[in-house]
C-alpha cells in the first residue's frame, strides 16, 4: 500500500477537470501579483509647457439682441471677422464665453464690440483682458455715432474705408466687414465712430486692394444718414520725393590717393510705395471739401 500525504493525496484524490481548474486558478494569481508589484511611475510636467490663450465672458446687458461680436487687438487696425457662430445670438441678460488667440503675455488689451438686429453698435476700447475674465455690456456702451451712406462712384472695388475725425493724425481702422467690398455704382453703410455731438466733421479715405489705389475727402461735415459721393476726382496722388543726387565737380589735375574712389549713387529704378499709409496726408483743408457731393 502506497500512502500519499500532504498536497499529493489531495491531487490524487481530485478528478481530471477540478485538478486543472485550480491549476489554471493558481497561475492567475500568480501572474496577477507579478502585475501588481510592477510600480507605476509618472512622467514629469514639464516647465516649459506653451501658455495656453485665455477665456473670457461677454455678458449682454444692453437690452437689446447681439447679433454679433468682434474681438481685435487695441493696436488692430479692423475688427476682423464675427466671434459667434452663424446661427448664434445673445439674448438681453445673456452671456457667451469665447478663447482668445493669443496668451495673455503676448497681447492684453483689445477692443470688443457687439451689434444688434438694428445695426446699432456698443463698443469698448482699450480693455486690459484678464484670464477667465468678464466683460459686461450695458445700454451706456451704446458710443458710437449715426450711420451714413458711402456711394462709390470711383470706377473700381473699394475693399477698405477709413473714417476718422478731422483733428486726428491717424486713419484708424477700416470700418468695413471682413468680406465686404463696395462695388462700383454701390453704396454702403457706415457707422461713424462718434456721435454728431461729439464730431460732426470727418476725413474719409476708400482704399482699392489691386493698385492700392486712394480716393480722400478731407473736412467733410456729416449728417445722420447722410450721403458721401466718391468718383474719380477724388483719387489721391502720392508726391514722391526722388533722392537728392550730388554731382561732383571736375577736377583739374587727377590725383593718386590710396583712398577707395566712392561709386557716384544711382538713380532709383523704382519706388515701392507702402502698402496702407499710417498717417493722413499732409495740407491745409477747406472747410468746402465735400460738401457737393452730400446729401443730408
Amino acid at each position: 500500500m502506497i500512502k500519499y500525504t500532504g498536497y499529493s493525496m489531495i491531487l490524487k484524490k481530485l478528478p481530471f477537470q477540478a485538478m486543472f481548474a485550480l491549476i489554471l486558478t493558481f497561475l492567475t494569481v500568480l501572474n496577477f501579483s507579478n502585475c501588481a508589484a510592477t510600480p507605476v511611475i509618472a512622467e514629469p510636467v514639464s516647465k516649459d509647457a506653451p501658455e495656453a490663450a485665455p477665456f473670457i465672458t461677454i455678458v449682454n446687458n444692453t437690452g437689446t439682441t447681439a447679433w454679433a461680436v468682434y474681438i481685435s487687438e487695441t493696436t488692430a487696425d479692423y475688427w476682423g471677422d464675427d466671434w459667434l457662430a452663424p446661427e448664434q445670438i445673445i439674448r438681453n441678460t445673456e452671456s457667451v464665453t469665447l478663447q482668445l488667440e493669443q496668451p495673455l503675455s503676448i497681447v492684453n488689451m483689445y477692443d470688443l464690440r457687439l451689434i444688434d438686429y438694428s445695426g446699432n453698435a456698443y463698443t469698448k476700447r482699450n480693455l486690459e483682458i484678464s484670464g477667465n475674465g468678464r466683460i459686461v455690456f450695458r445700454a451706456s456702451d451704446f458710443s458710437d455715432g449715426p450711420l451714413i451712406r458711402i456711394t462709390n462712384n470711383t470706377g473700381v472695388t473699394i475693399w477698405y474705408a477709413y473714417i476718422s475725425e478731422t483733428t486726428s493724425l491717424s486713419w484708424g481702422k477700416d470700418m468695413l466687414f471682413s468680406d465686404q467690398m463696395i462695388q462700383n455704382g454701390e453704396t454702403a453703410m457706415v457707422r461713424l465712430p462718434y456721435s454728431i455731438n461729439e464730431v460732426n466733421r470727418y476725413d474719409i479715405r476708400l482704399v482699392e486692394a489691386h493698385s492700392r489705389s486712394e480716393y480722400i475727402k478731407m473736412n467733410v461735415p456729416v449728417a445722420s444718414y447722410g450721403a458721401v459721393v466718391f468718383t474719380g476726382n477724388d483719387i489721391y496722388i502720392r508726391t514722391v520725393v526722388q533722392p537728392e543726387i550730388t554731382v561732383a565737380e571736375p577736377v583739374a589735375e587727377q590725383i593718386k590717393t590710396d583712398a577707395p574712389i566712392e561709386p557716384e549713387p544711382e538713380s532709383p529704378e523704382s519706388i515701392d510705395l507702402p502698402e496702407t499709409e499710417e498717417t493722413k496726408p499732409s495740407g491745409e483743408s477747406t472747410d468746402n471739401a465735400g460738401l457737393d457731393n452730400i446729401d443730408t
